[in-house]
């Protein structure tokens, strides 16, 4: 079901994901990796509260629990404008791991004004994925962000200094 969920959320299903990931839940409430899958699934498409609550709930009964879900936390508190949290976070995030972090560390160094650090994370995104912002709006729409998110998203993205085209939004 976690899989299902997982692939029907990134096909453009979210709302059968989000039931699947319901299911999954219910029948598995102690499995970690359910929670924190659940629980971005549901941060990402809007439900931020819940969803933090839910991957805060995994790594909490599994200190263990990946990486990959500290820079998740990062993103989602950015979203949130809870920037002083997101900070927090996005320093402890294993920069190597995906790509994309450095995209969320780039938005998360620029709302804080630490310049440096945010045109650092530029660079090395440029580097890693430098088609990314071909079309962004794509890359956002794929990703099942809400309005809002798409427009925190691309105005973060600017104010980092990615090169994102003035038609987005």
């Amino acid at each position: 079901l976690q899989a299902l969920m997982t692939v029907l959320f990134y096909s453009k299903e979210p709302e059968a994901a989000l039931k699947l990931g319901e299911q999954a839940l219910a029948l598995n409430p102690n499995d970690t990796e359910v929670l924190a899958e659940f629980g971005s699934r549901l941060a990402q498409s809007g439900d931020r509260e819940r969803g933090l609550a839910l991957i805060e709930e995994a790594v909490a009964r599994n200190p263990n629990q990946t990486s990959y879900f500290v820079a998740i936390r990062a993103q989602n508190y950015y979203m949130q404008g809870k920037n002083e949290r997101a900070l927090y976070w996005i320093k402890q995030a294993k920069m190597s791991v995906f790509p994309n972090y450095h995209f969320v560390a780039a938005l998360i160094f620029a709302r804080a004004n630490l310049r440096e650090e945010a045109n650092a994370n530029v660079r090395e995104f440029l580097k890693m994925r430098p088609h990314f912002f071909d079309n962004f709006e794509a890359e956002i729409a794929a990703r099942n962000y809400n309005a809002q998110d798409r427009r925190i998203l691309i105005e973060g993205a600017r104010q980092a200094g990615f090169p994102v085209g003035e038609a987005a939004l």
